[in-house]
């Protein structure tokens, strides 16, 4: 998570630390929206009165829609007729006509005479505070519109919905009563549309009927059944065709493959000794062999033998070479042959796909035509009710006109208005729910307000803030530490060890390290930023923690402004540390035994009068040396970086340097400049311990504290 974001621990310690503010404006807040209220209710009080009209379920606005009845489950028809109305209701036109009826209840009201001048009645001012005070709103899923008038008095809102309702429904039945005979004309010539219609359609079904069931003039069927059964056939018969292909595809294949590897089929071989040439040449070649072989018997070594040998031999290269001619051209025409089926077969299978897709097209047409002449078919019976409805409705039309029983108009009222008894503004819930709000949103934008602006250090996403610190531990406040309370705090891990404030420095000893090998870190510095940051009460519970942790530690106290360990330890300060550099005395001479075992303290002893030269010369380092033979850590309590020269000197020459930021005290700045002198100096910072971390007023540390010691105790 980003160090700039807040969690849900720190926005409830923020709501915590700043309950009283949020609990203040919020009241404030309440008691304020309740005397706006007061105010409101006194010189802008507003009465509503409301009606509610009902739109007339016997009307037909369109002959399509034979049945008339907004009831019959027509929701855009519904919706539509509410709009339209509302949009009536609404018009300036309808406002202006009843403003200028005589009789009208509009005339006796307060809300009319507040706009009657010297100079007549003003209806545009009148017509203006109607758009901004009369609501026409229609309720979805019904056949009602809302009617609302607020005015400032009940009596003149109920007169005002009740004069423009009224004057709405007496324009609405007037017109109604002069569009019936219009309406009834309207319904015969559709009737007798609707039956044209019917008639052509009937026509047009008896038609396709004929055509779908006739055959064509080459004696092929074209009704569906018979264009179906000729695809069927076609398909087989193609099928045929394509597996004949495949196999002659297949021979043809292998006679390439045979020819280009010299390889002859044995049928050929056979035709090739049939044929005539070779034939004669072969029934030659037997006679001189006979001949041969008696002319041998005779005499074996004659000429005429070896004569007869040299023909024969001629007669057998004349027989091969006339069977691989023989041989090339049957295997060609072979070749030729099987190429020519594959083409026939290609073409009859082409073919048969041709008349396939004429047919399939012929089908399709077939298919339509049938699909339409089914579509006129329903069309016809649904024309033939449709025309039966509207007869229905011809009539009943025709004796509410000869009756003059249509009274009604195309809205009427549902539910009249009365005079409202309360208020419609302001309402007290809704102002001191409000008010309460803003004061509320007032008090917690306040809170974050403050949060933002505060740059204090208080928890570790606080140090996080800065960047590049490593957190050694957080001390509690020694206030929020009751086990803690009558023991010396610099010596608190060793007077209280149970307490949390010991537990925790017990965590600092061990979170440095594993921050820093103490074998090869064994000088330390203890400093902080600021006076007062409580870097002496940290330096000796370190040192007293690695000593009781079998670590021999001399503690020195390198603030010679200030000095304080003489005072923590009870020992004599006439010399020390200062003696020791200036040569004057032995570590050995002046350290002091503590009752902490294995700790030693040395104290400042007399201030030399240069301190900051006898830190920066090579005496520090031989100190720091001597003392590491007998003891194997030296830790430096000193004074604040940012404050005493004496502290930067020493930094770099230590093995590290351990930081105090005491809680609420040092802002994030002030942390930023001791990290930036610490790298200026090239000092080795090992991390930061913060201290004094409070548990009240939404600190960090309150949950711990409790979890803590109810741990410790649970047994």
């Amino acid at each position: 998570m980003n160090a700039n974001q807040l969690s849900a621990a720190d926005v409830w310690r923020i709501f915590r630390a700043n309950a009283w503010l949020i609990a203040l404006l919020t009241t404030l807040g309440a008691v304020v929206g309740f005397g706006v209220n007061t105010y409101l209710a006194k010189n802008f009080a507003q009465y509503t009165a409301v009606g509610r009209v009902m739109l007339n379920p016997q009307r037909i606005s369109d002959p399509t829609n034979p049945g008339g009845s907004f009831a019959n489950g027509d929701a855009s028809s519904l919706s539509i007729e509410q709009l339209t109305q509302s949009a009536l209701l609404r018009s300036d036109t309808l406002w202006r006509q009843e403003l200028k009826d005589a009789n009208s209840k509009l005339i006796a009201t307060g809300w009319y005479k507040r706009f009657l001048k010297s100079g007549g009645f003003d209806s545009g001012a009148a017509v203006q505070s109607l758009q901004q005070n009369l609501d026409i709103i229609p309720i979805p899923g019904t056949k009602l519109i809302n009617v609302a008038m607020s005015s400032e008095s009940a009596a003149d809102a109920q007169d005002i919905v009740q004069s423009v309702v009224d004057r709405h429904i007496r324009n609405q039945r007037d017109v109604q009563i002069g569009s019936r005979a219009e309406e009834l004309t309207a319904l015969n010539n559709f009737v007798q549309t609707i039956k044209e219609r019917v008639e052509s359609n009937r026509r047009a079904v008896s038609q396709g009927l004929v055509t779908l069931g006739s055959s064509g003039r080459d004696g092929s069927s074209t009704t569906l059944q018979g264009l179906q059964l000729q695809i069927s056939q076609l398909l087989t018969r193609r099928i045929e065709r394509a597996d004949e292909l495949d196999l002659a595809r297949g021979q043809q294949t292998q006679l390439d493959q045979q020819y280009q590897q010299g390889l002859v089929p044995a049928s050929i071989n056979l035709q090739v000794e049939n044929t005539p040439e070779i034939a004669d040449l072969r029934n030659g070649l037997m006679t001189f062999e006979l001949q041969r072989d008696a002319d041998i018997r005779k005499s074996p070594n004659s000429m005429i033998a070896k004569e007869t040998d040299s023909m024969i031999n001629a007669i057998k290269g004349k027989l091969e070479e006339s069977r691989e001619r023989t041989r090339a051209t049957y295997f060609t025409a072979l070749l030729e042959s099987g190429k020519q089926s594959v083409a026939a077969l290609e073409a009859s299978v082409d073919v048969s796909g041709k008349q396939i897709g004429d047919l399939s097209t012929k089908l399709g047409e077939l298919s339509r035509e049938q699909a339409e002449m089914l579509a006129r078919s329903d069309g016809v019976r649904q024309d033939e009710e449709s025309v039966r409805k509207l007869e229905d409705r011809i009539i009943l039309l025709k004796s509410t006109i000869q009756g003059e029983q249509n009274r009604l108009s195309t809205v009427d009222w549902a539910t009249p208005p009365t005079a409202p008894d309360t208020m419609s503004f302001p309402r007290l819930p809704i102002t001191l729910t409000l008010a309460t709000l803003m004061g509320l949103g007032l008090a917690v934008g306040i809170a974050f307000l403050r949060e933002l602006l505060d740059t204090s250090i208080r928890s570790p996403r606080d140090l996080a803030k800065v960047g590049n610190l490593n957190m050694l531990g957080m001390i509690p406040h020694e206030s929020d530490d009751p086990q803690a309370e009558g023991a010396l705090l610099p010596l608190v891990i060793s007077q209280s060890p149970h307490s949390i404030m010991a537990e925790n420095f017990r965590q600092v000893r061990t979170r440095l390290q594993h921050a820093a090998s103490l074998d090869t870190t064994r000088s330390l510095l203890i400093t902080s930023p600021s006076a007062g940051d409580g870097k002496t009460t940290v330096a000796c519970n370190i040192a007293a923690g690695l000593a009781l942790n079998g670590r021999k530690i001399l503690l020195v106290d390198a603030n010679f402004r200030r000095p304080n360990l003489h005072s923590v330890f009870g020992v004599s300060n006439d010399a020390g540390f200062g003696n020791v550099l200036a040569g004057q005395a032995s570590t050995e001479s002046v350290a002091k035994k503590t009752s902490v075992p294995n700790l030693d303290v040395l104290p400042t002893g007399p201030r030399p009068a240069n301190p900051t030269e006898l830190l920066e010369s090579q005496l520090l380092v031989e100190f720091i040396d001597r003392s590491l033979e007998e003891y194997d850590h030296v830790i430096f309590d000193s004074g604040p970086i940012l404050l005493v020269s004496e502290t930067v000197a020493l930094a770099p020459r230590v093995d590290g340097v351990v930081t105090v930021v005491k809680a609420q005290a040092n802002s994030r700045g002030v942390l930023l400049r001791m990290r930036d002198a610490l790298r200026q100096v090239k000092a080795e910072h090992l991390g930061v311990v913060l201290n004094g971390v409070r548990n009240q007023g939404g600190g960090y540390y309150g949950r711990n504290i409790k979890n803590y010691y109810a741990y410790q105790n649970s047994n």
